[in-house]
């Protein structure tokens, strides 16, 4: 891919800052000729040390807000027991981040000392209703007196995603020519660390919040290398905000495809006296529904009806859409609804698990 995108770098120079980080590249910019971490073990190793149980295969997360102040959970097997793993401080760590599956060797049997995301527990004058809840309460473990603790020595899967975040300022040297910069990357989720960047843009990317994409972890860089994607907008841009927030809470909302448009009834679709009645549905619309929802609301889904039956008891309703008519089973709508979970409401704009065109939601039913 580099070799590609070189053909077309003098009109485009822009292009180099697009294409994933090459470890080489970075030679010169980090001079740093001795390793900083620990070598992960070969796979063969690693397979060889969880057969033996001298190692452990778990999920690693951080404790708080720190990315080197961490737990490992291993799931027990067969009738041995689930438990965590602290592992505390960047060597131990071990280049892991959010959600690895790392291999973990234990250092010692217990560990006393509370994790960062821990301290404050129940104690002297702390009620143990405020008190947070431990680790193993959280991640339903069983409760352990003492934590065991450990380092990372391999990384057998990664957890990579696009992270949202600004360019450190102070990372950012005066204009020099066209040439690359490296800077400091900030990620916006503090349980992430920061990512070495180089990028021909340091100080025009600098008052934007950017999207950058993980490539690399190399035992010689204190922190990880990665490549620029995207530009969010302005860093005080209310707008390039919410689209951070978005994006850190994997919250869909992109466009819907012209497949899931497909599969909303077209304009002027009615209910006919068939489709109201099939499958032993009953048409009710001869009674008097209403809507508690309040004047302008697009989720009339609040639906009741009340009639004084000839016994002079009352009869009370609650009238819930069928949106399955709709919504058939592995439709590109269905898929796209499953994908999306549920519907977003922010503070100045709302975003649709499934399409609703004003169709669906004030003539059909609601959504």
């Amino acid at each position: 891919m580099r070799q590609y995108v070189a053909a077309f770098v003098t009109a485009y120079p822009e292009l180099q800052d697009l294409v994933a980080a090459d470890e080489g590249q970075y030679q010169q910019p980090l001079a740093a000729p001795q390793s900083l971490f620990a070598a992960h073990l070969p796979l063969d190793q690693v397979l060889a040390g969880l057969r033996t149980r001298r190692l452990l295969r778990g999920t690693l997360h951080p404790a708080g807000d720190h990315w080197a102040d961490c737990y490992v959970i291993v799931h027990g097997s067969g009738d041995e027991e689930g438990f965590t793993v602290s592992v505390s401080g960047a060597q131990q760590v071990n280049r892991a981040t959010d959600g690895d599956v790392v291999a973990v060797e234990l250092l010692q049997e217990e560990c006393e000392e509370p994790l960062e995301g821990e301290r404050g527990q129940e104690g002297p004058g702390v009620a143990s209703s405020t008190a947070p809840a431990s680790l193993e309460a959280l991640e339903g473990l069983p409760a352990r007196r003492g934590r065991r603790s450990g380092r990372v020595v391999a990384i057998i899967r990664r957890n990579w995603r696009p992270l949202a975040g600004r360019i450190d300022p102070l990372s950012v040297r005066a204009a020099e020519g066209d040439g690359a910069q490296l800077v400091l990357f900030r990620p916006s989720e503090r349980r992430m660390p920061p990512v070495l960047l180089l990028t021909r843009r340091a100080s025009e990317l600098a008052e934007s919040l950017v999207v950058v994409g993980l490539d690399q972890w190399p035992a010689s860089a204190e922190q990880p290398l990665g490549h620029f994607v995207s530009v969010l907008g302005a860093a005080a841009d209310k707008q390039a905000q919410t689209r951070l927030l978005l994006h850190e809470f994997g919250v869909p909302h992109g466009a819907f495809s012209a497949a899931v448009m497909a599969c909303l009834p077209p304009a002027g679709w009615s209910i006919s006296p068939e489709v109201a009645c099939e499958n032993g549905r009953e048409d009710l619309r001869h009674l008097p529904v209403v809507s508690i929802d309040p004047p302008g609301c697009r989720d009339i889904d609040d639906a009741l009806h009340c009639v004084r039956l000839p016994n002079g008891r009352l009869e009370a309703g609650v009238h819930i859409a069928d949106v399955t008519y709709f919504v058939r089973p592995d439709s590109a709508l269905d898929r796209e609804a499953a994908a999306r979970s549920t519907s977003t409401y922010l503070v100045d704009r709302r975003l649709d698990m499934v399409h609703c065109s004003s169709l669906l939601t004030h003539s059909l039913l609601t959504i």
